[in-house]
């Protein structure tokens, strides 16, 4: 489970639909399994199959790889976390 910058409520509609293609994605790219996944407008949870040796590196990618091409397809998401950014 992991949440934005102040559980500031920013997955909603399209974004939330980019998140969750998005973390289908990533899964698929490393190999990994995603048993479920639920998106809410403040926090992510996310649970994997994943080998026991990524446990550490895995919710980096995630968190990583999604916030970029989240912020990158929706640059207005910066004007609601200016003070974060």
């Amino acid at each position: 489970m992991w949440c934005p910058k102040y559980r500031k409520p920013i997955l909603t509609g399209k974004v939330k639909s980019f998140v969750q293609d998005q973390l289908e994605a990533i899964a698929h790219t490393k190999g990994y399994m995603v048993l479920e996944s639920r998106v809410m407008p403040d926090h992510i949870h996310l649970f994997i199959d994943a080998p026991l040796i990524h446990l550490l590196i895995q919710q980096k990618i995630f968190k990583g790889v999604t916030s970029l091409r989240m912020f990158k397809k929706f640059q207005q998401l910066h004007k609601q976390l200016w003070w974060i950014l």
